[in-house]
């Protein structure tokens, strides 16, 4: 079987764009915690850039982490707000 470059390179730029998606995320959780800022914004961003660089038939499945991803930072900034709230107030 003969594998043509252009699969190679797009094997690789797909897990190297994967590799770059969770490292922003990570950066922004990073910089969330140093800013307070609004991480569900930042997080949305990140996943619909990273994601919509994809050309293969995936995309339309990757897209549907972003919804998952909204939800878990909604409930991820609703605790780290409520433990804020907490140690402020004892």
């Amino acid at each position: 079987m003969i594998v043509s470059p252009h699969y190679i390179f797009k094997k690789i730029g797909n897990k190297i764009n994967f590799i770059i998606f969770i490292t922003s995320i990570g950066l922004a959780h990073v910089f969330d915690i140093l800013t307070f800022s609004n991480f569900n914004i930042v997080v949305s961003i990140l996943v619909l850039m990273n994601f919509a660089s994809y050309e293969d038939s995936k995309t339309a499945r990757k897209l549907l982490y972003a919804p998952i991803l909204q939800i878990f930072c909604t409930f991820h900034d609703f605790n780290l707000i409520t433990e804020i709230n907490q140690r402020t107030l004892s």
